[in-house]
């Protein structure tokens, strides 16, 4: 049995089909720029840096700037969940799994509203709900942190992924924990961990400056039932 860590943004969905990408990153302009009182270019240049550096500007902003990491979450994440559609092949492929005994959790830089939101509005959360506690298994940008005191890591950092697996359950064997995300940067630290990796590529060529090479590559998440490499993956763990 698998334990399968799914990013959400971009990976469960598409940011073409809704262009929550753009519209988070002006949030995040918007949020810098009024509160720390700067130009909208001066903002987008910093919130940038904090992505690049960091996985998700909210850390460095509270560190360096006193920001609320709560405040922050709640102003960024304000998306309009209503752009989202349930696919009856991503219910599919989730039943697939669960019907095969895996685990299904959730990663996400994101905030738990967030989390909770997307996956209501694909109609996919009960895959990812703990029977026996009717708990999400999830871990967003707070449990991250909480977990990886006291460095305080998130996605990529290899901290998170640590943390995670603790919460996972230390014994689990790392070649049994998958990692599916869209963000090439964010499967480094389980690549070296020893965990499987996914990469949704979105047609994207894997960068030169990647080291590594993940388990499986695919378009998008709708291709996976279809993977050789995926479906020796998750038929022999």
């Amino acid at each position: 049995m698998m334990k399968v860590v799914f990013d959400i943004d971009n990976t469960l969905y598409s940011y073409s089909e809704t262009g929550f990408s753009q519209y988070m990153l002006g949030k995040i302009t918007e949020f810098i720029a009024d509160r720390l009182n700067m130009e909208p270019e001066a903002a987008k240049k910093l919130g940038l840096g904090y992505l690049e550096s960091y996985g998700l500007p909210a850390f460095p902003l509270h560190k360096y700037h006193g920001v609320d990491l709560v405040d922050f979450c709640r102003f960024v994440n304000s998306c309009d969940y209503s752009r989202l559609t349930r696919s009856e092949e991503l219910i599919q492929l989730l039943q697939r799994l669960k019907d095969a005994g895996h685990d299904l959790w959730i990663m996400t830089n994101a905030d738990m509203p967030h989390a909770h939101s997307v996956l209501d509005a694909l109609d996919i959360k009960h895959f990812f709900v703990d029977a026996a506690t009717n708990e999400l298994r999830g871990f967003d940008c707070f449990l991250q942190w909480d977990h990886s005191e006291p460095k305080m890591q998130n996605k990529p950092q290899r901290g998170a992924y640590e943390a995670l697996h603790r919460m996972l359950d230390p014994s689990v064997p790392h070649n049994d924990v998958v990692m599916i995300d869209d963000a090439i940067a964010n499967l480094e630290a389980p690549h070296h961990l020893g965990w499987r990796t996914v990469w949704i590529s979105h047609g994207n060529e894997l960068p030169s400056t990647v080291t590594y090479k993940p388990d499986v590559v695919v378009k998008n998440i709708f291709e996976l039932p279809t993977s050789p490499e995926f479906l020796a993956m998750s038929s022999t763990a």
